[in-house]
């Protein structure tokens, strides 16, 4: 099953399934659940990053994961400072 879903988010369907976890996360609110939802993204961003051939799309693609790394972070601070 998960090998399924990785595949799944690693095409170009992947940001269905990125966006239904978005709209998860603001259903129920949990800090572990948004861990999960930018981890998908920036597993879904990376793999925009290597097929893409414009290097500004590059750029823009690593500056969201970067985004993404620091929100996964204050959240991974939130479960902590509970």
């Amino acid at each position: 099953m998960w090998e399924k879903f990785k595949k799944k988010l690693l095409s170009e369907d992947g940001m269905k399934i990125v966006n239904m976890l978005f709209l998860l996360l603001i259903l129920i609110r949990s800090a572990v659940l948004a861990i999960i939802v930018f981890t998908a993204w920036i597993a879904f961003l990376w793999y925009c990053a290597k097929h893409t051939k414009s290097k500004s799309m590059k750029g823009i693609y690593i500056a969201f994961i970067g985004f993404a790394g620091v929100l996964i972070l204050v959240n991974i601070y939130a479960l902590t400072a509970i």
